[in-house]
Parts: C-alpha cells; sequence; structure tokens
C-alpha cells in the first residue's frame, strides 16, 4: 500500500491525458451527474455491478474504467519514447490489470490485511502508520548517505556554475523579464 514510481508515471499519465482532452463548460445536470458518481464510486466501488451515469448513459464503473484507460494507450507510447523506455505503459497496464482484476486494488489489498490480521480499520491504519514511522527513524545506510552527500555537493556546484555565467543581477533580470 502506499504511492510508488510506477504510481507517480500512472499519475503524470493520467494528468497529462485529462490536460490534453476538451474540457467544455458543464451544467448544473451534469455537475449534480458528476456528483453522484463521485458518491457512488466512494461507497459501492467495490460492487461489480455498480453503474454511472455517463452523459444520460448508464455504464458500469469497470467497463468505463477500461475505457478511459484504454484512451490513453496513445500517449502513454508517446510519453515512453521521449523518456526512452515503457515507464508509462507498465503504469497503465498496472492499473489495467486493477480493472480487470479487482483483487489487486488498494482497496482489496487493505481488506485482506484486515483480514489477514484479524484487525479493524482503525487497527491496521495504526499498525501501518507506527510501521512507516519506523521506517523513517532508520538512519541513511553508508552507501546511500555518500550517494546523497555527493548529489549535493554536485548540485552546489551546478549553481555556483550557473549563477557565475550569470550576466546581471537577479532585481534586473527580473525587471526586465516582467518588463516583457
Amino acid at each position: 500500500l502506499g504511492m510508488d514510481e510506477t504510481h507517480i508515471h500512472f499519475l503524470d499519465l493520467f494528468l497529462t491525458h485529462g490536460l490534453l482532452l476538451a474540457s467544455p463548460k458543464i451544467d448544473n445536470t451534469e455537475f449534480q451527474a458528476i456528483k453522484s458518481n463521485q458518491h457512488e464510486a466512494v461507497m459501492r466501488g467495490r460492487d461489480p455491478e455498480l453503474k454511472l451515469n455517463n452523459n444520460g448513459e448508464e455504464i458500469g464503473l469497470r467497463q468505463w474504467a477500461s475505457q478511459l484507460l484504454n484512451d490513453m494507450n496513445s500517449l502513454a507510447k508517446t510519453m515512453d519514447e521521449a523518456v526512452g523506455n515503457s515507464q508509462y505503459s507498465d503504469a497503465l497496464a498496472l492499473q489495467m490489470g486493477k480493472v480487470e482484476d479487482p483483487s489487486l486494488t488498494p482497496s482489496a489489498q487493505y481488506l485482506a490485511q484486515m483480514k489477514e490480521d484479524d484487525l479493524e480499520f482503525a487497527q491496521l491504519t495504526l499498525k501501518l502508520a507506527e510501521q512507516r514511522a519506523a521506517e523513517f527513524k532508520q538512519p541513511l545506510n553508508d552507501e546511500l548517505n555518500q550517494e546523497m552527500q555527493l548529489q549535493a555537493q554536485q548540485s552546489l556546484m551546478q549553481q555556483a556554475e550557473i549563477e557565475a555565467g550569470d550576466q546581471i543581477d537577479f532585481s534586473s533580470f527580473l525587471q526586465q523579464y516582467l518588463g516583457r
């Protein structure tokens, strides 16, 4: 449970997809449908029979999710080409897998862990929070600490090079920039 690099790649893809879609103004009827869909998805999202309102048409949550994810395929490939690997397609495939197999969703994993550990929701949440806190209290290993120190030194050197190459002070730059 939690966010990892793959989740971040998916969010990047999802947000970029949303940015590129036409987004006409909605009327009150559509606003109410969106509000109802959000409520239903939160309250009954694990129900395989859940139907939502898509522009007046009933559609299953899983079917709609599949359509939305499939619509992102070409963008994922384009973004993969830009970075030279398949991280966006891989992240998309992971989400598609969750639509096809709901046992892979975070909510299903959470419920399974609650059942396995015989815990209530609040108890499991506290247990996970305590585990995370313990992880953060662990000191960095020497290799990671050295790598971070090296990156910090390199960053400071790059900053100094950039600042040394500046032809004007920041106030003048800002004045010139805002004067455009």
